[in-house]
């Protein structure tokens, strides 16, 4: 049963592609992976961006042909953050506010603002599911926080995302499979912990079953 597994993001995707046993555990041989950036050049807005993140994934969707699909999920908060204006005497100073804060209130804070990036990430994790959708595929969307500690031990789950994505390069390499970047690396990680979880192995489970009723009625037919 071939995993199609996506570490996504629209500076690059990384994806991984392998086929695991009966068990759920990934056949080395058989692991291919990539990654893709959904802006190539300056100057793209946010639309074209997503618009060639999409394109990308029905395009490794149709050639690869997956059996179950695997996608980090995104953030299901939007978090504010404070902005960092200029202050008489203190040019640096972050004052904190709200998003329905005004321009020039009062009590001299200024609105939070969000990072467009968690926006984003939300669009393009629909478009994957979209894309399962279209073709009735079984998904599961791990949190970062969720597969790192399961796969690399406790701990590991609040990993900053650098730090994760080196400690993830240097899995693949100790199991020799020779990525070229981060996003790479943590793709083919998801794909090994999609093996091990619930989801997967129900759907294993299912499709043995289906299997197995089948041959019974050709063999009665």
């Amino acid at each position: 049963m071939l995993i199609l597994a996506f570490d996504q993001s629209i500076k690059r995707t990384g994806w991984c592609l392998a086929e695991a046993n009966s068990r759920g555990k990934l056949i080395r041989e058989t692991v291919k992976f990539g990654s893709f950036a959904s802006a190539p050049r300056e100057g793209m807005g946010t639309e074209e961006k997503c618009e060639t993140f999409g394109r990308e994934v029905k395009d490794l969707f149709d050639r690869e042909r997956p059996d179950f699909v695997t996608f980090e999920a995104a953030r299901d908060d939007i978090v504010a953050y404070p902005r960092k204006v200029n202050v008489k005497g203190k040019p640096t100073k972050t004052q904190s506010g709200d998003l329905f804060a005004k321009a020039k209130p009062e009590t001299k804070m200024l609105p939070a603002t969000v990072n467009a990036g968690q926006l984003i990430l939300r669009d393009i994790q629909g478009q994957i599911r979209q894309a399962c959708i279209e073709r009735s595929l079984p998904w599961v969307k791990p949190s970062p926080k969720t597969w790192r500690a399961e796969l690399f031990g406790e701990g590991y789950g609040n990993m900053e995302t650098e730090k994760a994505k080196a400690h993830a390069k240097a899995y693949c390499r100790n199991i020799r499979v020779n990525v070229s970047n981060g996003d790479q690396a943590e793709a083919v990680c998801i794909a090994i912990w999609t093996g091990t979880c619930d989801e997967f192995r129900w759907h294993l489970d299912q499709t043995a079953r289906d299997r197995a009723k089948r041959d019974a009625q050709a063999r009665a037919a």
